[in-house]
């Protein structure tokens, strides 16, 4: 006896299978009614920043006026664990030969301050180190200048 050839139907779990298909199919090219989405409330804004966190800003940015005057307004507030950070940026960009805000006095003024008041911080040991080169570098314009003043005398 041979095998008659059977015919390929789908079997209903087929059907049911396909019917979901273009029930999805369906929904999705004309949609289905919804709940409306209750409204959204709008996002609270962000808060403004802290002296601090603009004049850090503003120093990574090079904007070196405008970060010395916001360091300056965090200095004028209570004291922080950001103090030691700002009077160092400030000795910094007070001591930098060419800065627009350049004042080494000053600088160096702000750095003593950092060394004496803030001994634990980690800002401590640059800021001893720019005040090393600080002298340093007074030093060598003192010799300079010596040397000068013995070469115009014909020495």
């Amino acid at each position: 006896m041979t095998a008659q050839p059977t015919s390929i139907s789908p079997r209903p779990a087929g059907r049911a299978l396909l019917l979901l298909g273009v029930l999805v199919a369906a929904l999705g090219a004309f949609g289905c009614p919804r709940a409306a989405a209750p409204p959204l409330e709008p996002r609270p804004a962000p808060p403004e920043p802290s002296p601090l966190e603009r004049a850090d800003a503003l120093f990574e940015a090079g904007d070196e006026a405008a970060a010395l005057a916001a360091y300056e307004e965090h200095l004028a507030g209570p004291a922080s664990e950001g103090t030691a950070r700002a009077l160092f940026r400030m000795g910094l960009l007070l001591v930098t030969p060419g800065s627009p805000v350049a004042d080494p006095r000053r600088g160096r003024e702000l750095l003593r301050t950092l060394v004496r008041e803030h001994p634990e911080s980690a800002y401590r040991a640059p800021a001893e180190y720019l005040l090393a080169l600080q002298g340093e570098a007074a030093e060598l314009r003192r010799q300079l200048e010596e040397i000068k003043r013995i070469d115009l005398e014909g020495g």
